[in-house]
């Protein structure tokens, strides 16, 4: 929907909403009741003014970058974000998400280095919850030391989901820079038990039909641990439920990034 009718319609709504409340009786009760109601709850009236002024000036001030998302304006959308927050300083999760996937949709791997920079040493909490996308940037950019970096920088705690997205690609990084040990000591441990289903998945097909053709040594642990992955999310998941995780998995472009891998390890799971 536009987000220009969304706004018309919601204050329609919300003008209908509070005129039927303190109306609607009028016509259900006599006039003397309502005269005393409106005495008594004068105040109602004030605070559905406050409620209209704030969501309408929350409309309002973002109301630039939201015509640029409803016009799918990536450059100018990437230019305006970029003036909040490199130029402002203003930082928030939403900003940042946005401001970070407009760069990745336009392939401008100096901004989200850049990005990352500033967070890493102005906002370190941020860049500890954004860190994987950054890291999937760089793998996506060919950077590899990068990815590997940006994955293994001490970061704050910003949860289980953000701590094994990125050792996910400090170990994919490895892989893709052809050193299969170091990928091994990473990947293999998320493959027997990392929470998220999908980086469980990714990580088993890596161990059992990447690297434990490389690593004769650890092909018998690699190829356990890839058919444990296999196991326990194939229990878990049937194949349309798997599908529809994987999509709205893609809510977040770090996934986006691996839809190829994504497709490899879907079919080897449904072999």
């Amino acid at each position: 929907m536009k987000f220009k009718a969304l706004f018309v319609i919601f204050n329609i709504v919300l003008i209908l909403s509070f005129l039927t409340i303190f109306l609607l009786p009028l016509f259900l009760l006599d006039g003397a009741f309502m005269l005393e109601f409106w005495r008594k709850n004068w105040y109602f009236g004030g605070i559905f003014l406050v409620v209209l002024t704030f969501v309408n000036a929350l409309f309002l001030s973002q109301w630039k970058m939201l015509s640029y998302l409803e016009r799918e304006d990536w450059p100018a959308l990437a230019r305006h974000l970029e003036g909040r927050i490199i130029g402002k300083k203003y930082f928030s999760r939403r900003t940042v998400r946005l401001y970070c996937d407009s760069l990745i949709l336009l392939s401008d791997f100096p901004g989200i280095k850049r990005l990352s920079a500033t967070l890493e040493t102005g906002k370190p909490a941020l860049f500890s919850l954004f860190s994987p996308r950054f890291a999937a940037a760089s793998v996506l950019s060919g950077d590899l030391e990068g990815a590997y970096r940006i994955a293994t920088a001490p970061c704050r705690d910003a949860g289980w989901e953000s701590r094994e997205w990125r050792a996910f690609y400090a170990g994919f990084a490895r892989h893709l820079g052809s050193r299969p040990e170091d990928a091994a000591g990473i990947l293999l441990p998320l493959a027997r038990a990392a929470r998220d289903p999908l980086i469980a998945l990714l990580s088993g097909f890596l161990c059992g039909m990447v690297l434990a053709k490389s690593l004769a040594g650890l092909s018998d642990e690699l190829s356990a641990a890839a058919a444990e992955a296999k196991s326990r999310v194939g229990s878990a998941f049937p194949r349309n439920r798997w599908n529809q995780y994987v999509e709205e998995a893609k809510a977040d472009m770090q996934v986006v990034i691996l839809g190829k891998l994504i497709g490899e390890a879907t079919a080897w799971l449904y072999a």
